[in-house]
């Protein structure tokens, strides 16, 4: 597969109109707030990752990670309709293959200076605040290109209220994390690797959402992750 290099590594025009509309739209509608942008100081580029809990989660993710440009993994399918196909290119989508071609494209996008953003729960649950198991995708690629890598975990605060917000559109804040480094380590290979940064990041994500004192508390958090894990 073919990604276009005149897209560049920066923002496209529609992408800017994009967020211009995003900047005012999602605080009125979901009052949205972002912590921890000083972790993305300093950082060239990473592979991002996120959970998948809104049908617009992409883009408060690259609302969150601004100036930040990466582009967003989709599913092939998606990208089938050749007018689907050019306005995602537009807004910095790619599509994501299954096995191990589709890696390979996001890793030669990692070492060539891009950022690459996952959703490694690999579907939507709306709503959702019980992280389910992250595939190790995003993971071997940031080891295979020596990038780190940097979780945004969103909070559904049902508790606040926005001049939009409500029983419909619940408010959300999205927490930028430090950057993680995977480096090789003895007596693990890169995908047994992979495997295990997968574990410890869904758990630290876990972890951030349920410690929120305002957000929706994870009774069953100690049935799916064991706390105090550390990456």
């Amino acid at each position: 597969m073919i990604i276009k290099k005149e897209r560049g590594f920066g923002p496209t025009p529609l992408l800017r109109l994009v967020h211009l509309a995003q900047k005012i739209l999602y605080p009125l509608l979901f009052r949205f707030k972002v912590e921890g942008r000083e972790n993305l100081k300093d950082i060239r580029n990473a592979v991002f990752i996120s959970n998948h809990t809104l049908y617009l989660d992409s883009g408060m993710a690259g609302q969150a990670l601004w100036p930040h440009s990466p582009r967003f993994t989709g599913l092939h399918s998606h990208f089938k309709n050749r007018l689907a196909a050019s306005l995602l290119g537009q807004l910095k989508a790619i599509p994501l293959q299954p096995g191990r071609k589709g890696l390979n494209v996001t890793i030669e996008l990692l070492k060539q200076g891009e950022s690459v953003h996952f959703f490694p729960e690999g579907k939507l649950l709306y709503r959702n605040q019980t992280l389910q198991p992250f595939k190790p995708g995003a993971f071997y690629a940031a080891i295979r290109a020596g990038v780190p890598v940097i979780p945004v975990t969103f909070i559904l605060r049902h508790k606040e209220r926005g001049l939009l917000t409500g029983r419909h559109f619940p408010a959300v804040t999205a927490v930028i994390g430090e950057p993680r480094y995977f480096p090789a380590e003895a007596g693990l290979d890169e995908r047994k690797r992979a495997i295990a940064a997968a574990s410890c990041m869904r758990a630290e994500m876990q972890q951030v959402i349920n410690d929120d004192p305002a957000g929706l508390r994870v009774i069953d958090f100690h049935k799916h992750i064991a706390a105090g894990q550390n990456c």
